[in-house]
């Protein structure tokens, strides 16, 4: 039987309530992982997309975005429409040719 494997999540707490972080961590022999939670742990989280920037309403004081997803989706949703409206998607590249008959 393999062994239970366990990690603690510390979310969003203040800067200033640091030594519990610590203390839990080093009180424990298991991955501490912090959500918004400092420094003081054994690892991050954080959900990808947020981290990939697809919200536009909502972002939380501790992400950090790497790109603009949104953006980007907007961009390819709007682009692959205009080649479907200009009938230039799907092309011969993108369709399956008719079987061959034996």
């Amino acid at each position: 039987m393999s062994p239970l494997h366990c990690t603690i999540f510390v979310a969003s707490t203040p800067y200033e309530f640091a030594w519990p972080r610590a203390a839990v961590s080093a009180a424990v022999s298991i991955p501490v992982v912090g959500v918004g939670a400092g420094l003081d742990v054994d690892g991050q989280a954080l959900v990808l997309p947020d981290m990939l920037g697809f919200s536009t309403d909502f972002k939380p004081k501790f992400v950090r975005t790497y790109m603009n997803g949104a953006d980007l989706i907007k961009e390819a949703v709007n682009q692959f429409a205009a080649d479907v409206h200009a009938k230039t998607f799907p092309s011969e590249k993108e369709t399956y040719a008719p079987a061959k008959k034996q």
